[in-house]
């Protein structure tokens, strides 16, 4: 008897419905696939039945948590990470693990210095999302009246070239009489 623990994951997956279509190539349907793995060699992969949702009840919630993050909508409870560009695949089921499913969830987590640096540096990127969300347009005032203060500038620095153009000028022009 193998002492190795069987690893069991659902997933979404296609399954051949068994009837042909109207051209005559197979029909597959959606469908709530399990993939049981006890290693070294036996892996098996079919359709997740009712026995093995009540067989393997921990595996079916933490894919019940990624489908609510990977489905959730935009809300007023806050922004979706699945729909963050910042977080990958492996984060987004991470934290919906953990049930966390928003940016503002995961800016709540900015404080914690107990988890991995990747997810540090994640939950402070969601903090100052957070904040140029709450700052209600100010950032971009600024960041206008910067962008004023840099073409006036550039105004004056042309001015002062052309300035300095022709009093090099009349300087030549000024030795060369006394010459």
């Amino acid at each position: 008897m193998n002492d190795n623990p069987t690893l069991v994951r659902f997933y979404i997956g296609w399954a051949d419905t068994g009837a042909p279509g109207a051209d005559g190539m197979p029909q597959y349907q959606q469908q709530t696939m399990i993939q049981l793995d006890r290693p070294p060699f036996l892996s098996v992969t079919r359709v997740a039945t009712e026995e093995d949702i009540d067989d393997h009840p921990e595996p079916y919630r933490l894919f019940e948590k990624e489908q609510k993050a990977k489905n959730l909508k935009p809300t007023e409870n806050g922004f979706p990470l699945a729909l963050w560009p910042v977080i990958n695949e492996f984060h987004l089921k991470m934290f919906a693990a953990k049930d966390v499913y928003t940016v503002e969830q995961l800016a709540k987590l900015a404080k914690r210095k107990d988890m991995p640096p990747d997810f540090i540096e994640l939950a402070e990127r969601a903090a100052q999302m957070v904040s140029l969300m709450n700052s209600g347009g100010k950032h971009e005032a600024t960041i206008r009246e910067l962008k004023g203060q840099v073409e006036a500038l550039k105004e004056q620095v042309a001015d002062a070239l052309n300035t300095i153009a022709t009093q090099k000028e009349l300087m030549t022009t000024l030795k060369t009489r006394v010459a």
